[in-house]
């Protein structure tokens, strides 16, 4: 469907996509389908969209295993890290921005 946009896209999820319950016993085997269906390695990205501009998106990775609402969202510990490494390398001073989704 994306593709006939004929733009450049990337994905992230939501805590919609991974409501399978009557598919799938766990989170992980739920986003593992979700990346596998959207060829992805990780369920997050960084694209430089403009010079020195940078998009990154997060996803959220838990939706059974919430412990307070399954419409909360949560970037895990891997992703973090991911994203604080991302940040020390294009900093403002260098003249980078930044646009988080």
């Amino acid at each position: 469907f994306l593709d006939g946009f004929s733009l450049p896209y990337d994905l992230v999820t939501g805590n919609h996509d991974l409501e399978g319950l009557d598919e799938f016993d766990t989170d992980e085997g739920n986003l593992q389908a979700w990346m596998d269906c959207f060829e992805k390695d990780k369920p997050y990205f960084a694209k430089q969209i403009g010079e020195r501009t940078l998009l990154i998106g997060l996803s959220t990775v838990r939706f059974r295993d919430s412990p307070h609402s399954s419409h909360e969202c949560h970037a895990d510990d891997e992703q973090l890290e991911w994203f604080d490494t991302i940040v020390e390398e294009h900093t403002h001073e260098d003249g980078w921005r930044i646009c988080v989704f």
